[in-house]
């Protein structure tokens, strides 16, 4: 264990957690217009679950994508604690010089939350990692306490824990689309499923993206590290099925595309070895975090005001088990990783007609810029006697002989039809208007 705080910085032991929560803090302080600290919550013993999120624009959201690591969800797999702290500190001090990192931080919104379960790490007290558990203080393993795409929302039979809470809350409200989280006890890249047999609908690019890693921490490290399974890259279920693990919660519930990283056979390292492990994982994990700028990326808008869309983004013919992605409801921005080939996209957001953009072609280790502007769907706004609801056979009556007799319709009263066009005229438009007269309200969007 570091005796002082300046002691944290040689990376070779393991801070007392006062003295990590005053370095996360620190960050933000010391670099202000790149960095800040967040609270995503608190664990059941009211420790505090941070992250620092690193940005040239930290305090303002911009279209770039967000990634996201985390460590040691198990309290005593503790490699990535570290790495994560030096990771952040790194990133910090070489900005501005570093020409890769630079644009990194210019191009991206980069989330860092080193401890996810500190009642875990420090079981015994604040001041000391001996004696670290795998759960937390109550000794749920929070890798089995998500909601699981197979299982429902309870799979090990235990109520969300507070740790769970925090992560989930911030999941929520962030748009990841790329993320990995560290563990130990093995030294091997997993990806989804962890759940199904049934593989990722991108599990090719799983398989590339893993290999990469693989490849690179084997090229940096003695022989035999990160060689496990398939030569250091594996498929959750081949490996061990799981049920209720964060992975599969991101990837399958958010959109994510997030792996696990076991990053050292031993759980609890020897702090002497940690730098050693940074070398090992340094290019890598740059390298896992750029994968958020390859494939397909845009701006997803209201073709009418401009304005940004939270639309949900499907690969025709290609994406299920929820592979499709979202577009940030804030700045419209989304991103879709995927293999060099052809692709046809669509786009649906709720109010407005499903745009299909075909012929969207993806090359290596590149970015594809597609937006989308989307239409919004009309429906009949107001009724006869401008109550705001369709109430009445009357007005059913009216309606059915408006049909008829063609638009378009009375001064401030019917405002526009099912199709946009101005004049409701056909049987589709009928059925349209029947369905809303019986289900009554205003539609979901007026002209």
């Amino acid at each position: 264990m570091a005796k002082t705080q300046a002691e944290i910085t040689s990376w070779d032991v393991y801070p007392s957690y006062t003295d990590y929560v005053s370095m996360m803090y620190k960050f933000d302080s010391l670099y202000p217009n790149l960095c800040t600290t967040i609270v995503a919550g608190y664990s059941e013993l009211g420790r505090e679950i941070l992250f620092v999120k690193i940005s040239d624009n930290v305090h303002s959201q911009e279209a770039e994508p967000e990634v996201m690591f985390s460590s040691s969800m198990h309290g005593n797999e503790l490699c990535g604690y570290v790495l994560m702290l030096r990771m952040i500190d790194s990133i910090l001090t070489t900005y501005g010089t570093d020409p890769e990192i630079t644009a990194m931080v210019d191009n991206m919104e980069i989330w860092i939350n080193p401890l996810a379960n500190p009642d875990g790490a420090y079981r015994i007290s604040d001041s000391t990692v001996a004696g670290a558990i795998r759960g937390n203080s109550n000794f749920v393993d929070l890798n089995r306490n998500f909601p699981d795409p197979d299982e429902g929302d309870h799979p090990d039979g235990k109520s969300w824990q507070a740790e769970t809470v925090a992560m989930m809350n911030i999941a929520e409200k962030q748009n990841w689309v790329i993320s990995g989280n560290f563990h130990g006890g093995a030294e091997v890249i997993n990806y989804p499923w962890d759940t199904w047999f049934t593989r990722h609908p991108d599990d090719l690019w799983y398989i590339s993206v893993s290999r990469q890693y693989a490849d690179s921490a084997q090229a940096y490290s003695p022989f035999g590290y990160m060689t496990l399974l398939n030569n250091g890259i594996t498929n959750g279920w081949d490996w061990y099925p799981i049920f209720g693990g964060r992975q599969d919660y991101m990837n399958y519930f958010h959109g994510s595309r997030e792996i696990t990283i076991e990053i050292s056979n031993t759980k609890l390292l020897n702090p002497a070895l940690l730098p050693a492990h940074w070398e090992y994982n340094r290019v890598s994990l740059f390298d896992w975090l750029r994968q958020a700028n390859y494939g397909i990326s845009g701006i997803v808008t209201d073709s009418a005001t401009g304005n940004p869309l939270a639309a949900t983004v499907t690969v025709i013919g290609r994406d299920a088990a929820s592979s499709r992605v979202f577009s940030d409801p804030d700045i419209g921005d989304y991103y879709r990783m995927l293999r060099p080939g052809t692709y046809s996209l669509q786009f649906y957001a709720e109010g407005y007609d499903t745009l299909l953009i075909t012929a969207v072609s993806v090359s290596a280790d590149s970015a594809t810029v597609v937006n989308a502007e989307l239409i919004p769907t009309f429906w009949l706004c107001g009724d006869i006697d401008n109550n705001g609801q369709f109430q009445g056979i009357l007005e059913l009556t009216f309606l059915v002989d408006f049909i008829f007799r063609g638009g378009p319709p009375p001064a401030n009263e019917l405002a526009a039809d099912v199709d946009g066009s101005g004049g409701i005229a056909n049987l589709l438009d009928l059925t349209y208007i029947v369905d809303y007269v019986f289900r009554g309200g205003p539609g979901p969007t007026c002209l």
